[in-house]
């Protein structure tokens, strides 16, 4: 390896532990906070066991129940606090959140209302109870839809050519509430985007590139409560467009399924297992692939997300069978915006590896991706999103030399 790459190495290298770090960082101070919080609440309980009638210390366990997340014993406190007062609108809107988080929508929409009736909640309680109250509505009908649309300006710098251009994603998802007692739901999801690059030098680093993919299939909540296992088996279409390069053109089918497992309001698991079959539009090449993901998301505070992926996948052609591993570990945490706006702000990172093992072993590589996120919200649907990546692929032959990567963008978005 030559002292270039050597160099390029040691700078991804130095990414990835900066990223790492990154992450340790917005992941410590919540999860210290709330070991502390976990110490208040039961020091409150056992002083409710001394004096269960006490008011106060309903309050206090409530609302370090809601601070933890643990919406269960927040709801069955203030219960019996609105059963003791029930004129205390404060009470009736925390019980009526505590609802909307587990996805009680009829509840979460009564007690909110009796709340926003009582006319004792300050002028930002009652904007808030107004924004779960319409989501509570929306949420609660039988067939709801939501998504995205962003539009973007990347600048790609690579060994072999830089290339910069507009980018755009969409997104839809709709959702049918099918019943039973499952709490089944139809779910159908579909992903649009485009990349419209100028190149500087290299015609290959510029090429545009458009994908579609709609995902649809029922989803069941295998208990039948907002925690514990649901189940999804679906199927996807897929299509992918190169204007500058039509022979690389190519349609995809896809079956699989999808499990996912909140345990409680800290741990979820989650796996995705799926077969798929491509055809080139030009040539009409097959080729199959496959893909499974597992993993982990931590919860340490409502604030706070860490999320761990073990990914192995392969492409099967009729001339090389390759195959793909990989690690994903990503944070995200949010914070209060330094102004006054209605939705706070999020900042993230991601370190990822994949290795990658063909049968011609010049291409054998191993690929690691750095990068940190800031999405800053203007309104409750408006942001904007800066993000900076850096990757370097390390060949596992003299031949062939290592190559590294940057990409900067912005792009404004809208949620709906």
């Amino acid at each position: 390896m030559s002292n270039p790459t050597k160099a390029a190495a040691l700078r991804g290298t130095v990414a990835a532990l900066a990223c790492a770090a990154a992450i340790a960082l917005t992941s410590a101070p919540a999860t210290a906070q709330t070991t502390s919080l976990a110490a208040q609440r039961d020091a409150v309980f056992a002083q409710m066991l001394a004096d269960p009638a006490n008011r106060d210390l309903m309050r206090d366990y409530a609302r370090l129940s809601v601070e933890m997340r643990e919406f269960e014993a927040a709801v069955a406190t203030l219960e019996r606090l609105v059963d003791l007062e029930p004129t205390n609108s404060a009470a009736r809107m925390e019980l009526g959140i505590a609802y909307f988080s587990l996805g009680n929508y009829d509840l979460a929409e009564y007690h909110l209302a009796a709340a926003q009736a009582g006319g004792a909640l300050t002028p930002a309680q009652s904007a808030q109870v107004a924004r779960y109250r319409a989501e509570s509505v929306a949420r609660d009908e039988p067939s709801t839809w939501s998504g995205h649309v962003a539009l973007g300006y990347a600048w790609n710098d690579q060994d072999f050519g830089d290339n910069e251009g507009f980018f755009g994603t969409a997104s839809l998802d709709w959702r049918l509430d099918l019943g039973g007692p499952f709490v089944a739901q139809w779910v159908t999801e579909a992903e649009l985007a485009t990349y419209e690059p100028e190149a500087d030098d290299f015609f290959f680093s510029a090429l545009s590139r458009q994908e579609l993919r709609i995902r649809t299939g029922p989803e069941f909540r295998l208990t039948g409560d907002t925690y514990g296992p649901r189940l999804q088996p679906y199927f996807e279409l897929g299509a992918i467009r190169f204007p500058d390069a039509s022979f690389q053109d190519e349609d995809r089918f896809i079956v699989g399924v999808a499990y996912q497992n909140p345990h409680n309001e800290v741990w979820t698991t989650f796996a995705d297992l799926s077969y798929g079959e491509a055809e080139l539009i030009e040539s009409g090449d097959e080729y199959t692939f496959h893909d499974l993901e597992f993993g982990v998301v931590y919860r340490p505070s409502r604030d706070t997300r860490v999320r761990m992926t073990l990914s192995a996948g392969g492409e099967d052609w009729d001339f090389v069978d390759i195959s793909t591993t990989g690690a994903r570990l990503e944070a995200q945490h949010e914070f209060d915006a330094p102004f006054d706006l209605s939705r706070r702000w999020v900042v993230g990172s991601f370190l990822d590896a994949d290795w990658i093992d063909s049968e011609f072993s010049f291409d054998d590589a191993t690929r690691i991706m750095t990068g940190l996120m800031v999405r800053t919200f203007f309104t409750d649907a408006l942001y904007l999103e800066t993000s900076a990546t850096h990757g370097i692929t390390v060949f596992d032959t003299p031949f062939r030399d290592d190559a590294e990567e940057a990409v900067v963008s912005m792009m404004i978005g809208w949620e709906f």
